[in-house]
């Protein structure tokens, strides 16, 4: 009796190994023929932004509503309205204007602080300073190259140094994510918050940043850059995050490719925008799946598990 329970023993000893080792690999697998579609969502949220206080109507103005309002209840602008641009400033000593057509505080504005016109013919234009916001859609490779999700702009115009500025944004958007053809959905909902320091032109300087005229500075929180995870027809992936600055960017104004004049300064998290530039950010992701059991690999490991549960009985009896 002895020698059979030590045989049975070794019998369900060597089938829970097996188990096991056809169970333990949970890490990320390749999955380079899957392809994912992706749409983001989102822009400036309204109502988000703070700006210096002057005294003057020169705050923050919104344009170009976008289809998303804010559904994240994590987030702090929930049910707000995203805008795709959003202006500042007054004209500077030199305008038409000087000091006036100033930007109002948190209205939406009746014409594009990127690309549009009004009285005097050089304002909004060359004195009101402009961020822009494109999300793109599109498919992704898992375990493929980066794909760019969105693009930020910065219109670097001189405006007057006795004008309100920005001094913080919120960014809510939604990106989400569904099989091809689509059998099964999964969505992350964004936030970034974008510190925001328009500096003397004349100087001096801070530190990193170059010289006079000087640059000005966005700080953003390195966490909105944090890895996630979502989930498709049970499938877990993992969807990394990176800021890249392409050497070039798009002038919505004249149409022409002109130098980009954005570049990292100080520290992680902080983007440098050149003076009377443009300046672009671009954020990507890419995915990578992470391996789930397979249904006979369940099966494997519920057997190991019985094996050992009988092992033990075996050893009692």
């Amino acid at each position: 009796m002895r020698q059979m329970r030590a045989r049975s023993w070794a019998i369900v000893a060597a089938i829970a190994t097996v188990a096991i080792l056809v169970v333990a690999p949970l890490g990320a697998i390749d999955a380079s023929a899957t392809t994912l579609s992706f749409t983001q969502i989102g822009g400036f949220s309204i109502g988000s932004q703070l700006e210096t206080n002057k005294n003057l109507k020169s705050g923050v103005e919104f344009f170009a509503p976008t289809t998303y309002v804010v559904s994240d209840p994590t987030s702090p602008n929930f049910g707000a309205q995203t805008y795709g641009e959003i202006g500042w400033g007054c004209g500077n000593g030199t305008s038409s204007n000087p000091q006036g057509g100033c930007a109002l505080s948190g209205v939406v504005a009746p014409k594009s602080p990127v690309s549009g016109s009004g009285p005097p013919s050089d304002f909004p234009l060359a004195f009101r300073s402009a961020l822009d916001l494109d999300t793109f859609s599109g498919q992704v490779v898992v375990g493929g190259d980066w794909v760019s999700i969105s693009s930020l702009q910065h219109y670097n115009r001189t405006i007057g140094q006795t004008a309100d500025t920005l001094t913080r944004i919120d960014i809510d958007t939604l990106l989400s994510f569904d099989s091809i053809p689509p059998t099964g959905a999964d969505s992350d909902p964004g936030f970034v918050r974008l510190g925001f320091n328009e500096t003397l032109n004349a100087g001096p300087c801070i530190a990193t940043t170059g010289a006079p005229p000087c640059a000005d500075i966005f700080s953003f929180e390195v966490a909105a850059l944090d890895p996630v995870i979502i989930t498709i027809d049970g499938v877990q992936y993992q969807v990394e995050f990176r800021l890249i600055f392409p050497p070039t960017t798009f002038d919505e104004l004249s149409g022409n490719t002109v130098a980009n004049g954005a570049f990292p300064c100080i520290g992680t998290g902080n983007v440098c925008t050149a003076e009377f530039n443009i300046s672009e950010a671009i954020i990507q992701m890419r995915i990578i799946a992470l391996a789930v059991p397979a249904p006979a690999s369940l099966l494997l490991l519920g057997l190991a598990l019985s094996g050992l549960g009988v092992a033990g009985w075996l050893r009692r009896a």
